[in-house]
Order: C-alpha cells, then sequence, then structure tokens
C-alpha cells in the first residue's frame, strides 16, 4: 500500500510547447536552391533547419506566456521533483489562475494561425533570394496547432510498493525543506542587491517581501523551525511603516530582514532566539564593511543544529537528506 511522502505538498509540472517557427530541411534541397552558389545565412538557417517566420515578432507572446506559467507556480512554490511543489490548500486558486493563462495561450494560437501568412511573406520579403525555398517548407495550419501544446501534470507525492524505489523516492523527497529555503533565499538577495542601489525604499520594495514572508508560513508545516522563524520576521516587518518610504534606521531593520531571509542556513542554525537578537541589533551600516568568516556545514547538520536550538525533534519528511546540499552559516 502506497504511503503519502510529501503530505501537503502537491507537484505541478508545466507541459508547454510551442512551434519552434522552424522546419528541417534536406541540405540537398538547399545545395539545389542554392543562389550563385552562396547558402543560406545562419540567421535563416542552421543546424539542419529552417526559420520560416521573424523569430522575434512571430513567437515571443507564446514564450512569454509559459514564462507566465512558471512564475507563478515559483511565486507560489518551489522548485521540486522536477516541477513545482505548492501549498495543497493553494491548489484550486492556482488551478484557476493555470486555466487563465491556458485559454490565453490557446487565443494567442488562433492569432498566429490566422497571421501565419503574413508572416511567410515578411520573412520571405527580408530574404528574398530564397523566398522559393521558405515557399516549399511553410508549415500548415494544422502543423502549427500540434506543436503547441498547454497541459501541467499534477500530483502528489506516494512512495512506491519496491523498497529500493521507495527508499529513493525518500532521499529526493527530503530536500523538500531546504529547497524551499533555497527558493526564499534566492528571491530575498534579488531584492536585497536591487534595494542597495536606489536612493529611496518605499512600500513597492517592502510589500513583496511581506509577501514573501507569508510564502514562508504557507510551508510553515513543512518543518517545525519554520513558523517561530516566520513569527520572527514578522515582529521586524512590524517595525516598518505601510505607507510611504522608509527612514536611515527603517531601512537599516529592512536590510537585516533580507540578510535573514537571503541566508538559509543563518534561519536554520541559530533559531528564534538568535533571529530575535540579530533583528535587535543597530541599523544595518550600508557601507563596504570587512569580509565575515562564514563557515559552510551539510544542510543535515543545519536542521539538526536547528532543532537542537527549538528542542523539536525533526519531522520525518526531512529525513535523509541529500549530504550534498549544504548552506553557509554565521556562527
Amino acid at each position: 500500500m502506497s504511503t503519502t511522502i510529501l503530505p501537503g505538498l502537491t507537484i505541478i509540472k508545466p507541459l508547454i510547447e510551442i512551434w519552434s517557427g522552424t522546419t528541417k530541411f534536406d541540405h540537398r534541397q538547399v545545395v539545389s536552391q542554392a543562389v550563385r552558389g552562396e547558402l543560406p545565412p545562419s540567421e535563416l538557417a542552421s543546424n539542419g533547419r529552417l526559420s520560416l517566420v521573424p523569430q522575434r515578432s512571430a513567437l515571443t507572446k507564446l514564450l512569454s506566456n509559459r514564462k507566465a506559467v512558471e512564475r507563478l507556480l515559483k511565486a507560489k512554490g518551489f522548485q521540486l521533483l522536477g516541477g513545482y511543489a505548492i501549498a495543497t490548500t493553494d491548489l484550486s486558486a492556482v488551478m484557476i489562475e493555470i486555466a487563465e493563462l491556458e485559454q490565453q495561450f490557446r487565443l494567442l494560437i488562433d492569432d498566429l494561425v490566422d497571421t501565419r501568412d503574413l508572416l511567410y511573406a515578411q520573412q520571405q520579403a527580408d530574404f528574398p533570394k530564397w523566398a522559393s525555398l521558405l515557399n516549399a517548407n511553410e508549415a500548415s495550419e494544422a502543423t502549427i496547432r500540434t506543436r503547441c501544446v498547454f497541459d501541467v501534470a499534477v500530483f502528489e507525492v506516494s512512495a512506491p510498493a519496491e523498497p529500493s524505489a521507495a527508499d529513493r523516492l525518500n532521499k529526493a523527497a527530503g530536500n523538500a525543506y531546504p529547497a524551499l529555503l533555497e527558493a526564499i533565499a534566492e528571491d530575498a538577495e534579488k531584492r536585497l542587491d536591487a534595494i542597495l542601489s536606489l536612493a529611496e525604499v518605499n512600500q513597492r520594495s517592502v510589500n513583496p517581501v511581506r509577501e514573501l514572508i507569508d510564502k514562508l508560513d504557507t510551508f510553515s508545516f513543512i518543518d517545525g523551525s519554520v513558523e517561530p522563524l516566520v513569527a520572527s520576521l514578522r515582529g521586524q516587518m512590524a517595525l516598518l511603516p505601510f505607507n510611504g518610504k522608509l527612514t536611515t534606521a527603517e531601512l537599516g531593520t529592512f536590510v537585516t530582514i533580507l540578510q535573514t531571509l537571503s541566508n538559509p542556513g543563518r534561519l536554520l542554525a541559530l533559531g528564534k532566539n538568535a533571529i530575535t537578537q540579530a533583528m535587535s541589533q543597530p541599523a544595518f551600516d550600508l557601507r563596504p564593511a570587512d569580509p565575515v568568516a562564514i563557515e559552510v556545514i551539510p544542510a543535515a547538520e543545519a536542521i539538526a543544529q536547528c532543532h537542537a536550538l527549538l528542542d523539536t525533534p525533526p519531522p520525518a519528511a526531512t529525513q535523509p537528506i541529500t549530504p550534498a546540499a549544504s548552506y553557509s552559516v554565521f556562527l
């Protein structure tokens, strides 16, 4: 009988394919149609494929739609097991947004099909020497529609009956907590880099960090150490205003919060008390600081330290942790 490995999590894997706007061509056909011994330029033909339409103008919107799906799943969850893990409680809302993006995708396909003749004509006008070759290889409406696919695989993770296969799945699933913290850290680090280049920081920079902490709270069921971390971070965020720009002191607090979020090892190893102490220090000095010595330890050890501080046993979902994963911990 199968057992759920990651209770509370649902994996969503995008399965979105977009027509490349190219087609395979026979080199003999190209040679036979070569103009005065010339071969097609590389922007028209390369690696055995012929570009039938102007790439940037024809496919940009479809590619942007696929990126929008990835951004949605990344905002709601984190990468795991080849897809994106989201909280099962968010699944209905996420599926509604995916359905809306799918509808946009299908409308974009209709638009591409309706304008394909114009796109073919534009490409042939841009490469008049090769117009006959392009014309002979034009893709039909059916081909374009077949090559454009919008779908997502949605599943929960259960252990197979075969013991060795179950062990391997447990190993992979054990990376859920480190993967969550890495996703939070990646986002926080980008936001930290962005604000250090600003003349002033306002709510446009602060609100996304509130949402990032909310995201961390959404996955508090993954590990018992998340809840006190979220409580501490929210306590510090409460010191910041909800309107207007930040003062110098408030900016220091904000930077410290982002520094904490961008260091998953620090979150894991220091626990609630260390985080509270770090947040109560004077405002962060924005001038370049001297290098800080950092000890790098395996993720499993960092998690063990955190649970030792919090006096709570680590949940089964975090065991075992892949030894290769590691975090930087300030000690």
